[in-house]
């Protein structure tokens, strides 16, 4: 248990320091300091016991927020990388158990995040095929949590993302499905 605490210490303290999205001190360097411990000691934690589902969330979670980290402070490619990597270490988590809201919002934040960053870097038909994977997992968490929440607001942002590349880029096929989604 001591070394989740330590995972869970460090998250906490990049949420002090510097993580977007939060009121902190605005120091996203150290953030990304402790994130990196916080990834660190997930990964040894889950080394340990890879049948642990938690322990590999963690990393999952410790990757996500380490390359959200990374964005703030303009280190696009290595943000880029951890993403790819978090995403297919979240879909593997989710092919063992295909039903984990906790797997499917995290695998639609990391799609939404990929098309962030492509679409930023002028990709914007990777960033359109990186919307419509979010799209897919916000959708599967609907159908297990109709009520709305965290999903209908991931979605959201999806969506206006989404429509703004379609926007931008005057592709009118793209905008109809936007608009199929709606």
């Amino acid at each position: 248990y001591a070394k989740h605490d330590l995972v869970i210490a460090y998250s906490r303290l990049a949420d002090v320091t510097g993580y977007p999205g939060w009121p902190n001190l605005g120091d996203h360097e150290a953030a990304v300091g402790y994130l990196r411990k916080c990834l660190t000691a997930a990964e040894q934690l889950s080394a340990e016991d890879p049948t642990d589902q938690n322990a590999r969330f963690d990393v999952s979670m410790a990757r996500l927020r380490l390359a959200k980290t990374l964005v703030a402070t303009s280190a696009r490619d290595e943000a880029l990388g951890i993403l790819r990597t978090g995403s297919a270490e979240t879909e593997r988590l989710l092919a063992s158990d295909p039903q984990n809201k906790r797997y499917l919002l995290n695998a639609e934040i990391y799609r939404q995040l990929l098309g962030d960053e492509c679409s930023r870097a002028g990709d914007f038909t990777t960033g359109a095929a990186e919307y419509e994977r979010a799209l897919a997992f916000g959708e599967r968490v609907r159908a297990r949590d109709p009520s709305g929440g965290t999903w209908l607001a991931n979605s959201t942002m999806v969506l206006v993302s989404y429509s703004q590349i379609a926007e931008s880029t005057r592709d009118r096929a793209m905008a109809e499905r936007v608009e199929q989604r709606i």
